[in-house]
């Protein structure tokens, strides 16, 4: 089972995502070190240009952790996989890129080709299967440390996927979760400790879809406007 976990309201997840509220490293690593939690993903995401072939078109990067461990929870929980080639590498300037980049934005670009963002070269190494949903089809995914370094993205995330361990009912993980991260906050703020949102597995990939989908709306619809 998996859930998602995101600063402030989830009444109001929206505002909460576009306001660009962060999770702290320190609040990611409560939430790694709670009982009956197995993995902790975060997400990160960002427009950015990229450069392929003298062409410059915004894409969304998802920056993820593309270390061994956490590469197999990517594919068998959260579906991220690639039809072609294979997905990209910890520490190493690589791409995965989603059929809709190469059906409506870089029409020629393939396993091999080099691309350019932030002024880095990157290499596409994986074309990502069909997730049957544009946010997640026109992804451009690279390793997380790499994500932060030509972002400048510090080590927070908007949200962050967590992975409860087999044998351990979910309600149970999820309200150690939310009173160690309440702890957490007491020990840092004082007793203004901020508010988190814990979304269930059954509705968790479902938000993250609609979340992803309307940030990915608006970031291009600004950068069509640039």
């Amino acid at each position: 089972e998996v859930v998602m976990v995101t600063p402030g309201d989830a009444g109001n997840l929206m505002n909460t995502m576009i306001g660009n509220m962060k999770i702290s490293e320190d609040n990611i690593k409560t939430i790694e070190r709670t009982k009956g939690v197995e993995k902790v993903i975060p997400y990160n995401w960002k427009g950015e240009t990229m450069r392929f072939n003298g062409q410059k078109k915004t894409v969304i990067l998802y920056g993820l952790p593309m270390d061994r461990e956490s590469l197999y929870y990517l594919e068998t929980k959260f579906g991220i996989k690639a039809a072609q080639g294979r997905l990209p590498e910890e520490n190493k300037r690589e791409l995965l890129i989603g059929p809709v980049i190469i059906k409506n934005i870089f029409p020629d670009i393939k396993i091999g080709d080099e691309a350019y963002i932030a002024g880095k070269k990157f290499k596409v190494v994986g074309i990502a299967r069909a997730q049957g949903n544009k946010q997640d089809d026109s992804m451009v995914a690279l390793d997380l440390k790499l994500f932060r370094q030509i972002t400048g993205e510090r080590k927070d995330a908007p949200m962050v996927m967590a992975i409860i361990k087999d044998g351990y009912k979910q309600k149970e993980v999820t309200d150690r979760i939310k009173a160690n991260l309440e702890e957490t906050g007491k020990r840092q703020r004082g007793t203004d400790s901020p508010s988190f949102s814990i979304i269930n597995s059954e509705k968790a990939m479902e938000t993250v879809g609609n979340v992803l989908g309307t940030i990915q709306a608006v970031i291009l619809a600004i950068a069509g406007f640039s």
